[in-house]
């Protein structure tokens, strides 16, 4: 149904999500095993995507780290500087 259906967004009570259109849509193309390769294409994605995400995130986490240690580094040079006056 939903691969015939093109416009079909819910069946009965619950949505109708992209990833279950592309398996249905494989499946009718090439059977179950179409449809087992494009669950598997679907987790790679997935996966790559969660990887990037958490890739982002530590360089995000690391700029913050470098750019606090210069701004301390800075502190401490200003702290110096006043000591030295006196």
């Amino acid at each position: 149904v939903v691969a015939k259906c093109k416009n079909l967004r819910h069946l009965d009570d619950r949505p109708v999500f992209d990833d279950e259109r592309r398996c249905c849509d494989q499946w009718l193309c090439g059977g179950i095993e179409a449809e087992r390769a494009e669950r598997q294409k679907i987790r790679n994605e997935s996966a790559a995507k969660r990887q990037a995400n958490h890739e982002a995130f530590a360089k995000l986490v690391n700029d913050g780290n470098r750019n606090a240690n210069n701004c301390a580094d800075e502190s401490d040079a200003d702290i110096d500087d006043d000591d030295s006056k006196r």
